[in-house]
């Protein structure tokens, strides 16, 4: 065979081997996109503590995500075996290599360092029923293996409707937990703390979340850091979302190609991390100094207890004073006994002691107008200790100082145990006092006293209540007490609904009500 006739089939060859090719390629299926499936929970009908935003943010973050390219598995109001059928089905959907996502909207509550979301159907008594009743968020973990990439979004922390149930002391909030690899987890709020319901369409975090969604070119990392600042700054810095992560892969909501856009949000959301950062310095010097004027406040509140039990022996009152061995820390005060000798034991005081309660009562009234309520709680309930007396302090400045109307109102119920409520970012004092009352009253069943309005002590209603009893259980009320004033009203903002926490061990209530 000559050369043409070599080339000639040569050619010929090349050009049917071509065309195989591309055969073979148009036959080829193109490659699939990325399988990206959602799971999406929100619930909101619980019985006694219906939420009020979820249903609407699960609607919400669903739409959202299925213009995003996710298949989604929407479930709102889920009882806890429609919660565990959902999450089984969706771990039959995933695939190697795919991505997903699980968004939750609803009441959680972590139970010895594990957390649970509370199908609404729960009947929650104690703590060891919570495993039976709602959904561990390890089963839920535990189906992610086969995706390349994970988030899970728990937009979960608030207030527990069924802690008062429980023996042990409750941390409010989520527990941390890390993050398996090649898995995102994010929290409407830092571990422990609490997140806000929302007064708009959505709540403070899932309304950050959707907005950042929407921004173009944005890694899932800096999606995250967005809500973060957004949420810190909507809040004044009450709500910081938390993650945890160990992603191992790029995964982006919104790819975008303009480069320049996403350079110039990326330089955005670093200005805005500095001008955070430079925030939390100016905060924290701020509150270096409140502590310093605390402090002093302090000192002068012992300075003048001593004063008083000074006053109150040379007037003939007894007073009993701390063992010698006492640490130096420690202040004995207003613990009024027949004999100086003799020491008031609030621990082991029985429950009725109407010869001590009526000799502190008469100690008040011989100090009327000079009544602080630090003052006259450290006297009531013999507080002592340098720690108890800084609370006492902290929460009077607090109050004083908020720049907003607050109140805080006092009651007891049938059993004699005590009731309170803070009401507080009002605008005017009327609205706080009328809410503080109204919601005392509500949870003791009987009418409430005012005690607090704007920092200002209510010292008539206070003299003339503790005259209308024959003694209370002081231990209790003390503990109670300890109890409120260590979570300022700061600690039970939110930006809408009512927010209530309740602690057992005292059946004390505490629930704030937000500005209107």
């Amino acid at each position: 065979m000559g050369a043409p006739e070599r080339n000639a089939t040569f050619s010929g060859l090349l050009l049917v081997a071509i065309l195989i090719g591309a055969a073979v390629v148009t036959l080829r299926p193109a490659s699939a996109a990325e399988q990206k499936i959602a799971l999406v929970i929100g619930n909101a009908a619980y019985p006694t503590s219906r939420l009020r935003n979820p249903v609407n943010d699960a609607k919400a973050m669903a739409d959202k995500l299925r213009a995003l390219g996710f298949e989604v598995i929407l479930r709102t109001d889920s009882n806890l075996r429609e919660m565990t059928r959902s999450f089984s089905q969706f771990g039959q959907k995933l695939t190697p290599g795919g991505v997903s996502l699980f968004y939750y909207a609803g009441h959680g509550m972590q139970v010895r360092g594990k957390n649970y979301l509370i199908p609404v159907d729960a009947e929650i008594e104690n703590e060891t029923s919570v495993t039976s009743e709602a959904v561990d968020v390890d089963q839920l973990l535990n189906q992610l293996g086969p995706a390349r990439l994970s988030m899970v979004i728990l937009d979960a922390c608030r207030n527990n409707p069924f802690e008062r149930r429980f023996r042990t002391a409750f941390s409010g909030g989520l527990a941390q937990i890390d993050a398996p690899t090649g898995t995102l987890l994010a929290y409407a709020t830092a571990p422990g703390k609490l997140a806000a319901d929302g007064t708009g369409a959505n709540g403070l975090y899932t309304a950050a979340l959707l907005d950042a969604l929407d921004i173009p070119g944005l890694a899932v990392e800096d999606v995250f850091k967005q809500v973060r600042i957004s949420v810190v700054k909507s809040s004044d810095g009450l709500q910081t979302p938390w993650e945890s992560s160990s992603l191992t892969g790029e995964f982006y909501f919104r790819p975008d190609n303009k480069a320049r856009l996403a350079d110039e949000m990326l330089k955005k959301s670093a200005q805005e991390r500095a001008e955070l950062v430079k925030k939390i310095d100016e905060e924290r010097n701020k509150r270096d100094q409140d502590i310093a004027i605390i402090r002093a406040q302090m000192e002068k509140l012992r300075e003048e207890l001593q004063l008083i039990r000074a006053e109150a022996q040379a007037a003939g009152f007894a007073v009993a004073v701390a063992a010698t061995t006492a640490k130096p820390e420690q202040v004995a005060i207003a613990s009024l006994q027949p004999s100086a000798a003799a020491t008031f034991d609030t621990a082991s005081m029985p429950q009725s002691a109407s010869g001590e309660w009526t000799r502190r009562v008469a100690l008040l009234d011989k100090l009327q107008s000079q009544l602080t309520f630090a003052k006259a709680m450290a006297l009531l309930l013999d507080i002592t200790s340098t720690d108890d007396l800084v609370q006492l302090a902290q929460f009077e400045i607090f109050v004083r100082d908020a720049g907003w109307s607050s109140a805080l109102a006092f009651g007891m119920d049938k059993e004699g145990s005590p009731a309170w409520a803070a009401a507080a970012r009002f605008r005017l004092p009327t609205f706080a006092s009328e809410s503080a009352l109204e919601h005392c009253t509500k949870e003791a069943g009987s009418p409430c006293k005012l005690l607090l309005l704007n920092g200002t002590f209510q010292e008539k209603d206070f003299l003339h209540w503790i005259h209308d009893l024959k003694d209370i259980d002081v231990p209790k009320w003390k503990l109670s007490l300890q109890r409120t004033i260590a979570k300022s009203p700061r600690e039970f903002a939110t930006s809408g609904g009512w927010a209530r926490g309740t602690m057992n061990t005292s059946n004390m209530a505490v629930i704030y009500a937000p500005g209107i």
